[in-house]
């Protein structure tokens, strides 16, 4: 049987305005996209450590926000770093291939020559990788997925007279994508993502979810650099003409202790090394240190900043210390001796050396890392 069902005007009048209300209270569930989520700032570490102790990372590694977030990065240990993003930049300054982008990319050198006094070329900080983009008194920089912007060198302790250092980046991101950012001293490994999202986008994840990233990460990196250490402590000798030893000591720790170029004990592995009267010590580095005896004060600096006639400022590198200084065959505790730059990639070699045939103990620095506590000795005992 069919059955009709009849309302009354009443019963419908009431429907409509239930409807109506439910509309109205609602449009956005029913008829609209997905709201803009409010926008944040985000915090991310960049290295973690002090002293000899170095970890060059951005802590997490890549961090996910929505469009509209801010990213701050602060520096979160004694070695400097950079927060760079130069995809698609065309630079006119002293550059190099982009180790984590496409082919043809580039991204600036560390450091770069310049004429000194006399015509005679120095080398200084390229000033792309030491200043940041961005004016002191500026609002924060926003970045669209390509251009340069960067943080410039961030440092404890500021490089340039009158001006406080870099301790802080921040950016706002306002174009969904995945973006690649470096550090322009130590490009070649340190590196980190920026996945930005839709700005309704719910799966991001929040500042807790951040740093509970970011502790799992240092915790991996800090158990390798422990294993490194323990590496280093053995005293490692072969056999060398007339009865000697050649002894080896380690600038710093090496990639196959732990095959993690983060990780870097700002050290001399081992630190204190005895050996004996006519023995030879060869030092090795796969970074970039130096070995050097200086028996007369004051000891060169490493970095010195040089205020320009127009005003401006330009960071030397040490000439001093770039340069081997080798005055004899054989170690003479009253003379300056200076290995130079050592690392795989440089001119001068991964490795130096040196013949000891008189007693005492003698102390010795890297001259890139003096102030971080990277000093070393060799005791010589009679044969």
């Amino acid at each position: 049987m069919l059955r009709t069902f009849a309302f009354s005007s009443r019963v419908l009048s009431s429907i409509a305005l239930t409807l109506a209300m439910f509309l109205a209270a609602s449009p956005a569930a029913v008829w609209a996209r997905p709201a803009a989520q409010s926008t944040r700032e985000l915090q991310v570490l960049v290295g973690v450590g002090q002293d000899t102790v170095s970890i060059d990372a951005y802590l997490p590694h890549t961090v996910r926000v929505r469009v509209g977030d801010t990213v701050t990065w602060t520096l979160n240990g004694d070695e400097p770093h950079t927060v760079t993003f130069s995809q698609g930049e065309t630079f006119e300054g002293a550059t190099r291939p982009d180790p984590y982008a496409a082919p043809g990319d580039l991204m600036p050198q560390p450091a770069m020559n310049a004429p000194g006094p006399g015509g005679a070329p120095i080398s200084i900080l390229n000033p792309l990788g030491l200043f940041a983009t961005r004016a002191a008194d500026a609002p924060v920089e926003t970045y669209s997925g390509s251009g340069y912007a960067s943080s410039g060198r961030m440092t404890k302790e500021s490089l340039i007279p009158g001006s406080p250092p870099y301790r802080t980046y921040s950016l706002t991101f306002d174009t969904p994508g995945l973006y690649e950012y470096r550090c322009v001293i130590h490009a070649d490994y340190m590196s980190g993502l920026v996945d930005v999202a839709p700005a309704s986008a719910a799966d991001v994840p929040t500042q807790a979810d951040i740093d509970a990233t970011a502790q799992q990460e240092q915790a991996l990196f800090m158990d390798r650099l422990g294993r490194a250490r323990a590496q280093g402590t053995t005293p490692r000798s072969q056999p060398g003409p007339n009865s000697t030893s050649t002894w080896f000591v380690r600038a710093g720790n090496g990639l196959f202790q732990i095959d993690d170029a983060h990780v870097n004990l700002l050290e001399f592995l081992p630190k204190e090394q005895t050996i004996h009267a006519g023995d030879t010590v060869i030092w090795s580095s796969s970074a970039v240190h130096t070995v050097t005896f200086n028996p007369t004060p004051p000891e060169p600096q490493w970095l010195t900043p040089e205020v320009q006639p127009d005003g401006s400022v330009r960071v030397v590198r040490s000439a001093q210390l770039l340069a081997p200084a080798n005055p004899s065959g054989i170690f003479d505790p009253t003379r300056f001796f200076n290995s130079g730059v050592i690392n795989p990639a440089g001119p001068l070699g991964a490795t130096w050396s040196l013949t000891f045939d008189k007693s005492g103990t003698f102390g010795y620095y890297c001259g890139v890392h003096r102030d971080q506590g990277m000093k070393g000795t060799i005791t010589v005992l009679p044969r």
